[in-house]
């Protein structure tokens, strides 16, 4: 799902692709087997106040390897004609831990299709957000939720970039077995 504020963009078109070898088939799989349908949501957006596009897009990555690796260069044939000409935000869950061999293959790329950066690394800040005693542990290393970015990193703005681990309730629970990640993000002017 990709929520966006219509006060403040416009949308100018929108799809998705499955990971698979048959992206434009709708609940296609084949990297693995078993493998749950994934896909890549994405729309086109333009700032009502700049009249400059973004190209924003959420995924969830199989959890099953080789679908990781399969999917990541796929993610990055997809986007690259995108940063030529505007600038791309990619989120989502990879299931993929920055040592892993998928987030190699996005943020260090392939052959062909420019890579991705990851916003953690080029945060001026980073944070945990919470409302417990005590701020808990964050594996940071052991991420699988990432916020990457396109083109050069270079031409962004990462100012902070927090991981929230508020509970709620009684039982003081977290409301899913992942946290969210905020990335609060300039984009270049292209």
């Amino acid at each position: 799902t990709v929520l966006y504020r219509q006060e403040r963009f416009e949308l100018l078109t929108h799809g998705e692709f499955w990971l698979s070898p048959t992206p434009e088939v709708p609940s296609s799989t084949g990297f693995a087997d078993p493998q749950l349908p994934r896909l890549v949501h994405w729309v086109e957006l333009r700032a009502k106040h700049t009249r400059r596009s973004l190209y924003f897009a959420s995924t969830h990555v199989d959890n099953n390897s080789p679908s990781q690796e399969k999917s990541a260069p796929l993610i990055l044939e997809r986007l690259a004609p995108w940063q030529e000409r505007m600038p791309v935000v990619l989120l989502g869950d990879f299931n993929s831990t920055p040592s892993s061999t998928a987030y190699g293959l996005i943020t260090e790329g392939i052959d062909g299709p420019p890579p991705l950066s990851d916003t953690q690394p080029l945060a001026k800040s980073w944070s945990v957000a919470h409302n417990q005693p005590t701020e808990p542990d964050y594996p940071l290393a052991d991420r699988i939720d990432h916020v990457f970015i396109a083109p050069s990193p270079k031409q962004w703005t990462v100012s902070a970039w927090f991981v929230d681990l508020y509970v709620y309730g009684p039982e003081d629970r977290y409301p899913s077995d992942h946290w969210p990640i905020v990335a609060e993000l300039t984009a270049p002017a292209m």
